[in-house]
């Protein structure tokens, strides 16, 4: 299966903000959000706003269960248009 680029809405309550964020559906959870989580420190101009990145969990808008970080967002069935919550 080839990996495919998706665009998600990332909804981050710590700033009250939503981004959207562009990512291969083949990359693990824990690397969607490490590099979403470098993104948005960036926009925001706020290095400090997730010091400790192991203590973010990350939710689909349809769960209220965390997404295993070793799984792969096509594995959760996340595609375009999807929405991910960062907490």
């Amino acid at each position: 299966m080839n990996n495919r680029i998706i665009l998600i809405g990332i909804y981050c309550p710590a700033v009250s903000k939503r981004y959207d964020f562009c990512a291969d559906d083949g990359l693990l959870v824990s690397q969607a959000v490490k590099l979403a989580l470098r993104e948005i420190m960036e926009y925001e101009n706020n290095s400090e706003l997730f010091s400790i990145p192991e203590n973010t969990a990350v939710f689909t808008s349809l769960s209220s269960k965390p997404l295993d970080p070793s799984v792969k967002l096509c594995d959760y069935g996340i595609v375009s248009g999807s929405e991910l919550i960062i907490i």
